[in-house]
């Protein structure tokens, strides 16, 4: 398979006019003349959602195996070729079914019994979270637990090696402990519904927080005499902001000082989404509360954000809408998730052909995962 393109992106910069050639599920040649099979106008390496928690029907906490598969195959055709399973603070037996139920799909994956977007694993969001930072609808307090690298081991229990990142609050009792083991095993903290003031904040991320959850969400706000962690946050050049692009979550003049401050590099656009994404506009019960899908968002019946809905690819034409670049939305939506998680940047000989091809107007044309080809 040949793909075509007018715009190849390669990080900071894109090559022009560039026919990628795909063989086996990996790019074996990359030239600047030659027939194709499909073409586009930009390609990327395929984007990659670092936070959600469902969509299309499939919730990460109980799904069945046909909810993800058909889940992960809504994925694929709307750009995402990476995604990690949300798991949220809930029972630890309930964490554990959830956890497990990420293992059986990784291990089919790798079987070759599935299809659709590649489930690189978990990312773990709470327990060890604030209860005054729960998050509209996200987590039920009375489940929060003080962070320990005992508690931890019981949640994934047998299945440590699959969580690639861990959101907790640094500011509660026995963080640091935890943290210091995440760290030593190569697992991404960020911090998260937390109450953390800026100084501790400096704090955390010299001693390894390396990222924001749902940047400005469940977190001491910007404040001329209270800063938080936030500030902290964007001072340090290192750390890693995750952030909800829909335009509902956080207001475009946020984004654009979080992108202006930060560096696109450093921003991953994520879904936060949650089993409603990808239904129609309507209500829907969830959890046995009623939830209402209307004006591209999801509420709570008191008219609170209730969590995304939104795709990566559905965000980057919005993000070009607030007038951020074309690079800079691909950095956002593909490259600082990739560079996150220690995945390939960006595509080369040799790397997996996992791509998302998008229009001149920043829609979604088709994406790529193993070699095979999705359409919206």
């Amino acid at each position: 398979m040949k793909i075509k393109c007018r715009r190849l992106f390669i990080g900071n910069s894109f090559l022009l006019d560039k026919v990628v050639a795909v063989e086996d599920g990996v790019i074996r040649e990359i030239t600047s003349c030659g027939r194709a099979d499909y073409s586009c106008d930009t390609l990327t390496a395929g984007l990659v959602d670092c936070h959600t928690h469902g969509g299309y029907g499939c919730s990460v906490m109980s799904p069945t195996a046909d909810e993800y598969a058909a889940w992960l195959n809504w994925l694929a055709r709307h750009g995402v070729t990476g995604v990690l399973a949300g798991v949220y603070t809930a029972s630890i037996e309930d964490m554990r079914r959830a956890i497990q139920a990420c293992r059986d799909v990784m291990d089919a994956q790798k079987a070759g019994n599935t299809e659709g977007c590649r489930l690189l694993g978990v990312h773990l969001e709470g327990p060890f979270v604030q209860d005054a930072r729960p998050g509209v609808g996200a987590m039920d307090t009375q489940y929060t637990q003080p962070p320990s690298v005992a508690l931890y081991k019981e949640i994934t229990h047998d299945c440590e090696d699959i969580v690639k990142a861990v959101t907790l609050a640094p500011e509660l009792d026995g963080a640091g402990e935890l943290i210091e083991f995440l760290v030593g095993n190569n697992v991404r903290v960020l911090a998260g519904h937390t109450n953390a003031a800026y100084e501790r904040g400096e704090e955390f991320f010299l001693n390894g927080v390396s990222g924001v959850t749902h940047f400005y969400n469940a977190a001491v706000g910007l404040h001329h005499r209270n800063p938080g962690l936030i500030l902290a946050s964007l001072e340090n050049e290192n750390v890693f902001a995750e952030a909800i692009c829909d335009m509902k979550h956080v207001h475009p003049a946020m984004l654009r000082l979080l992108i202006r401050e930060k560096d696109a590099g450093k921003v991953i656009a994520i879904s936060d989404a949650m089993r409603l994404a990808g239904l129609p506009e309507g209500e829907f019960e969830e959890g046995g509360v009623s939830y209402e899908i209307r004006d591209g968002a999801c509420f709570a019946p008191d008219g609170s954000l209730a969590g995304g809905i939104t795709t990566l690819s559905e965000q980057a034409g919005r993000l070009r809408s607030i007038g951020i670049s074309d690079i800079d939305i691909l950095r956002m939506v593909s490259l600082a998730p990739r560079r996150f998680l220690g995945l390939d940047e960006y595509p080369r000989v040799g790397s997996d052909a996992d791509f998302a091809a998008f229009n001149d107007d920043m829609s979604l044309a088709f994406t790529v995962v193993r070699g095979k080809v999705y359409l919206p």
